[in-house]
């Protein structure tokens, strides 16, 4: 599996299929913050992507919307590593499965940073189209 499959590894697209027929990419999305749940073992990546993505035919004004914001979740979160946190912008982020059976693999590399872990399942749990907030 590349890591342009990672959608093929969720049990729940959240919608994102609204807006991409495929991708994006993982690696071209901004990831705003990473937030882990002890409780739950879980971490949840809230990423946008600028990639170039169909409006819902519901939208009532989607010139006004220039991005797409969707928060992955990881289940039953193992082995996690975090060494370094600066969250810089330039992020690579790999979501791989190596064995049908087998753990998600997930990597986030970046400038003086990484995270790694494994996750039973994996899935969108919400994702919207919107106006990239002012830099």
């Amino acid at each position: 599996m590349t890591t342009s499959d990672w959608r093929g590894l969720l049990e729940n697209s959240g919608g994102l299929e609204r807006f991409y027929g495929s991708g994006p990419a993982l690696s071209s999305c901004n990831l705003i913050y990473l937030h882990m749940d002890e409780r739950g073992q879980s971490l949840t990546l809230n990423l946008e992507s600028g990639e170039p993505f169909n409006p819902p035919h519901e939208d009532e004004n989607p010139a006004a919307r220039n991005i797409v914001e969707f928060y992955l979740t990881f289940f039953g979160i193992k082995n996690l590593e975090l060494d370094g946190w600066q969250n810089h912008a330039d992020k690579r982020i790999e979501m791989l499965k190596y064995r049908p059976d087998g753990p998600i693999c997930v990597t986030i590399t970046g400038r003086d940073e990484l995270v790694k872990f494994t996750a039973d399942n994996a899935s969108i749990i919400h994702s919207r189209a919107k106006r990239r907030a002012a830099e």
